[in-house]
């Protein structure tokens, strides 16, 4: 029957304790009984020498901390709004000046491989994709060997390889004693450079300006998604021979590679190629490329190439990778022969090769 729902106050603490008058005593006792909290109180400030005017120090010690951090939060959120407000509007009005460059009055160039890919390419079947060469295994074996060849804290992205040497391939013997020539002439290790973590001979050092030439087209407003409503007989007149800069050319190939688009990727490596047939980075990852389609023959034949280049920088993965395709393409012969020279010779693939042959 004493339960108050009102709390003690500061000033019924120290009345309580100022005053000789127990009736008023008694009716601050009895507003305390409803918390135990406050009987506590009460009890301690009554057995106090001191008065709670002394509380007035924290007081000004924590209110005063909670309204400066307050005002902290309160400044951090505007800064934010402010600073996210400016990054919206810059990166719209930088996407608006793109759009303006890559248009003429509402109409968008577009490559040819945007829009059309070729018949031959568009019928390959990818291969399961259990037997596909895996795009993180190509930069796992990448970035193993780059680790070997440059420290970790050197790396930064394009990493530049500088690895100018000079080698000449002289004729072996195989185990049947018969004489077999690798090459039949000098290759050199060129630089090198990593895009999307897998490794390429960074040609802007060995070719002058070079250019990829392809096909645009302009058209009015009409999304990319769109390109089966497009007609090669129909848009024949409207294409135009353009020149794209090679590493430009070769950094979205990349990329589409990297994203297991293999037929897009592949089109824009044969659009490479039709510029320069002996490159070796169209020849070797457009040999993935074949490789994940199922396309076995082609595939040796571009690994061959690649092997064949003047850059000896893929020799290694290319021999390895052809191994895979001879076995896929039924030619256990040759795949086991390879499969021994590249175990013999040590190098990254050597226990991989050991584990095919047993």
């Amino acid at each position: 029957m004493f339960t108050n729902s009102e709390n003690l106050t500061r000033k019924d603490i120290d009345t309580y304790r100022e005053t000789s008058d127990e009736k008023v005593k008694q009716l601050i006792e009895e507003k305390s009984l409803g918390s135990d909290f406050d009987s506590d109180a009460l009890e301690g400030w009554a057995n106090s020498s001191i008065g709670t005017k002394r509380m007035k120090l924290i007081d000004d010690n924590f209110i005063g901390k909670g309204r400066n951090l307050n005002l902290k939060i309160i400044s951090g959120i505007i800064v934010f709004t402010i600073l996210i407000t400016f990054f919206l509007l810059y990166n719209n009005s930088t996407y608006i000046k793109s759009k303006k460059v890559n248009s003429t009055q509402g109409s968008v160039i577009y490559e040819k491989t945007d829009i059309i890919t070729p018949d031959e390419i568009e019928l390959m079947v990818e291969i399961p994709i259990k037997e596909q060469i895996k795009i993180t295994t190509i930069q796992k074996d990448f970035k193993i060997q780059k680790t070997d060849e440059i420290s970790s804290n050197e790396v930064k992205e394009p990493i530049i390889v500088d690895r100018i040497e000079t080698s000449k391939i002289v004729q072996q013997k195989n185990d049947d004693n018969q004489s077999e020539i690798e090459l039949v002439k000098n290759q050199s290790l060129g630089k090198e450079i990593y895009l999307i973590e897998m490794k390429l001979v960074d040609y802007r050092l060995y070719r002058s300006k070079p250019t990829v030439k392809t096909k645009t087209i302009e058209l009015n407003n009409t999304p990319a998604s769109q390109e089966d409503k497009f007609s090669k007989e129909e848009d024949v007149s409207n294409w135009r021979v353009t020149e794209i800069p090679y590493i430009e050319y070769l950094e979205k190939t990349m990329s589409l590679f990297s994203k297991g688009n293999y037929k897009k990727a592949l089109s824009r490596f044969e659009i490479i190629l039709e510029s320069y047939p002996k490159d070796i980075n169209a020849n070797f990852y457009g040999g993935l490329c074949y490789f994940n389609l199922g396309e076995f023959e082609k595939a040796i034949q571009t690994f061959e190439t690649s092997i064949e280049s003047e850059f000896s920088n893929f020799n290694e993965e290319s021999e390895w990778y052809l191994a895979k395709s001879y076995s896929a393409n039924g030619q256990e012969d040759k795949a086991s022969s390879l499969f021994k020279k590249i175990n013999k010779n040590g190098g990254y693939y050597s226990k991989q090769a050991l584990k095919y042959l047993k």
